[in-house]
């Protein structure tokens, strides 16, 4: 799309030229967890919410999980902790300390915005999410009840080995992204943030997705570094999964990520140096980035 094609689409000046997807679509993901959890319980699964595993050990040909409340045993167990992967304690949480670290983004949702922002702010033919081509996640999502949800990860959060704190008050985040929605969308001047918040995201040393066996252990199985991806990732990666646990040999379980050697972060000590240095780098991309648009001119 050139800039008038974009400019038909909405009140917005800036952008020089665009990209429509079509093959795409926007999803709820909390819904969407809801319902496989609906769907799992239907066809026999237990889930136990609220129940940490504080540590998981190899015992024999069985993997021991304790939990504040109990002990499980069990033939084989999948890690699906991503970004919360680091904390896991025991033998086998020892073998993924340093398999991914997590990055805490901040995201805003604005106030509900009156029919006259909505019209200039959302495209005219699709309720599509934008995204900005810098080095950084940089954009925003209509919301079915009329906000809109923004990302601006300037000021990414990284936690080597130690708990993750809630990010719900990063105002410093929260006006720079409001600074830069303004600039993209002018019809959109005034508008506040109802809502912050941060999570996790897992990330990689090479930026790949971690899914396959821990070691040479059939057992256990890991998937992480979904950096971002997690809904569209999660359904390729549970299908994998099911059929890694069932001995499968398909077109999935050979994909060349679940076969190849993973990489690892560093050591404790040069991790967080590590991490860092990828922060920083993205950051200086990003800088770079800006320096060539028209948001250049914010403070």
């Amino acid at each position: 799309m050139d800039q008038s094609a974009v400019e038909q689409q909405l009140d917005c000046n800036m952008v020089n030229a665009g990209l429509y997807e079509r093959n795409i679509a926007v999803m709820q993901p909390c819904k969407l967890v809801r319902e496989w959890k609906r769907l799992a319980t239907e066809v026999g699964a237990d889930i136990y919410e609220n129940t940490p595993a504080v540590r998981m050990d190899r015992d024999g040909d069985k993997v021991v999980i304790k939990t504040p409340r109990g002990t499980i045993t069990a033939d084989r167990i999948v890690l699906a902790t991503n970004g919360y992967s680091h904390l896991l304690g025991g033998g086998i949480g020892k073998e993924v300390k340093r398999d991914q670290m997590p990055m805490i983004p901040v995201m805003h949702v604005t106030e509900k915005l009156t029919p006259d922002q909505w019209q200039r702010a959302v495209s005219r033919s699709w309720l599509c999410p934008l995204h900005t081509a810098f080095g950084l996640y940089h954009g925003y999502t209509p919301t079915a009840d009329g906000r809109l949800v923004m990302w601006y990860f300037k000021d990414i959060q990284t936690s080597a080995n130690k708990e993750i704190r809630p990010y719900e008050y990063d105002v410093e985040n929260r006006e720079e992204a409001l600074k830069h929605l303004r600039a993209i969308l002018p019809g959109l001047e005034g508008v506040r943030i109802q809502q912050t918040w941060g999570g996790p995201l897992s990330v990689t040393m090479d930026l790949v997705p971690h899914l396959g066996f821990v070691g040479n252990d059939d057992r256990v199985i890991l998937s992480s570094g979904c950096a971002g991806h997690g809904v569209s990732m999660g359904m390729l990666n549970g299908r994998t999964i099911a059929e890694l646990l069932l001995d499968q040999d398909t077109d999935n379980s050979r994909l060349w990520f679940v076969t190849r050697k993973k990489r690892s972060w560093p050591p404790a000590g040069l991790a967080p140096l590590g991490v860092r240095a990828f922060v920083g780098a993205m950051r200086l991309e990003h800088r770079m980035d800006i320096k060539k648009s028209a948001l250049s001119e914010i403070k």
